[in-house]
């Protein structure tokens, strides 16, 4: 990236952080300002009154107030402004205004971090955290039971009703951040679909947590096709963060795959922004809900990807099963070498367990 990219890369990134992280409170805006004014009023009150006796402001010297005239009415808007505050501050500690869901998938996942990493507009007012454990299912970076920790998954549709007791989605502010298997954080996206906005938090390799606040460098994404003809069963290949080789997905698959990679090569923290994830996903997006017209006899894709955590999430709710076939993705097993389970997603059902053997 040029220079001049990484000054508009930083220039928007403290626009956009500015806009997000300011409290968006039009009650608290009036309350502030009408505190302020008093306050001025009460500690400048002379400075006023030598200013209009030299007629700065051209009002005739001939007008003149006294200290006492002016520094009542500065309490006065003290004490109106401090009660706007504090009733406005009541009110919203009453709504629900935000929804945050931590996914803890990884063992010693530290958790406590990402609230503050949220948006203002989130912690105005009641903020309710949607808890998904699935760290006892892991030991020594192995998924032990993958049927029990897509079990709580499988609920969290219902826990986000739940908490909006009857409210509208789009009143509430919804965010996600977490650590877990690739499969496990791509079925958590597709419980909460695209159709309701989410901020999507990522992990860096430093230790911690961030939003996508970058922006679109614009990168081209490659789409390569299958070296043989596609029956039944169809691949895509994501390599974002690391390098995917055909020889670690299922023998029936490794010549039967779309492989959709970056200009400059998979490397870490490639998906750094919200527009870039979009403009893959949607790419993703239209590969899926195409394949059936290019290959009428598929009934599955399967899918393998190396990403970060934040991607993984904003591709599950990308999935729509009206307009897709059977999809499976993958969870890379490094002791073996290979791919082995994954959580398969179709249409009807909620999403299920999978083993790369069945293909």
């Amino acid at each position: 990236m040029s220079n001049s990219s990484n000054l508009i890369n930083n220039i928007m990134y403290f626009i956009r952080q500015y806009w997000k992280y300011k409290f968006r409170d039009l009650g608290m805006t009036f309350s502030s300002i009408v505190f302020s004014s008093g306050v001025t009023i009460l500690l400048y009150g002379g400075v006023w009154k030598l200013l209009i006796a030299f007629e700065v402001f051209n009002i005739p010297s001939s007008i003149s107030f006294n200290a006492n005239d002016y520094s009542g009415f500065g309490i006065i808007l003290i004490i109106f402004g401090l009660a706007i505050g504090i009733v406005r501050l009541i009110d919203l500690g009453k709504q629900l205004t935000g929804i945050l869901i931590v996914h803890r998938g990884m063992e010693g996942m530290e958790t406590s971090a990402i609230k503050n990493v949220l948006p203002k507009s989130l912690l105005k007012g009641k903020l309710e955290i949607i808890d998904l454990h699935e760290g006892h299912q892991i030991h020594q970076g192995k998924v032990i039971h993958p049927e029990r920790a897509l079990e709580v998954i499988n609920h969290l549709d219902q826990q986000i009703k739940t908490r909006l007791n009857g409210r509208l989605i789009s009143e509430v502010n919804l965010a996600y951040g977490g650590l877990a298997p690739i499969p496990l954080m791509v079925a958590a996206g597709f419980k909460v679909t695209s159709r309701q906005n989410c901020i999507i938090l990522d992990y860096s390799r430093v230790g911690s947590w961030h939003g996508l606040d970058n922006i679109d460098d614009q990168e081209e994404i490659t789409v390569s096709g299958p070296k043989e003809a596609i029956d039944e069963n169809v691949a895509i290949i994501m390599p974002f963060s690391l390098s995917i080789a055909d020889s670690q997905l299922p023998d029936v698959l490794s010549k039967k795959s779309y492989s959709m990679s970056l200009r400059d090569g998979a490397r870490p923290d490639s998906l750094n922004s919200t527009d870039k994830q979009n403009r893959v996903a949607n790419e993703f997006y239209k590969l899926c809900a195409n394949m059936k017209a290019t290959h009428p006899n598929v009934k599955e894709i399967h899918v393998f990807i190396a990403s970060q955590a934040s991607f993984a999430f904003r591709l599950g709710t990308m999935l729509t099963t009206s307009v897709m076939p059977k999809i499976s993705i993958y969870q890379y097993d490094s002791s073996l070498g290979e791919y082995s389970w994954g959580v398969t997603i179709t249409s009807g059902i909620n999403p299920t367990i999978t083993n790369s053997k069945n293909i």
